[in-house]
């Protein structure tokens, strides 16, 4: 984001005991709402967002926030998964938090409305994971 003119909202985040999430067996819990509203808080603290720097001389933004670790029962591995969405000025609909700490952006802070455009659907582009499952 070279001109700084996008932002990223994380929104609905599901955890699952299986990959296979859409599974009769599978455990769904609810991490965060449509808005990205904390659901679980000893689960989530929340979502940050921060612009680095990038070789191309533009920024890119980061999206991240803290899942404290825990397990389903009868199994091992949970999957995560999270709606992103991208707009083109500052996203609206957005959680009301606390404010960030100093050069960090807490998701959720409401937007004023500013007549900027943002996606009018979320745009899923598959599941990515950051890393293998921990064994055990």
């Amino acid at each position: 984001d070279d001109e700084n003119m996008y932002d990223m909202h994380i929104k609905e985040c599901f955890a699952y005991s299986s990959e296979n999430y859409d599974g009769s067996d599978t455990v769904k819990l609810q991490l965060t709402d449509e808005r990205g509203c904390v659901m679980k808080n000893k689960l989530l603290e929340g979502f940050f967002t921060k612009r680095e720097p990038n070789e191309d001389g533009g920024t890119n933004i980061v999206a991240y926030g803290y899942l404290s670790a825990f397990k389903f029962p009868d199994v091992l591995d949970v999957y995560t998964t999270c709606e992103v969405e991208i707009c083109k000025g500052g996203c609206n609909n957005k959680c009301p938090d606390d404010r960030p700490e100093e050069g960090e952006e807490l998701f959720g802070e409401p937007m004023a409305d500013s007549g900027q455009e943002t996606t009018t659907e979320p745009f899923l582009e598959g599941v990515e994971f950051f890393g293998q499952p921990i064994s055990c």
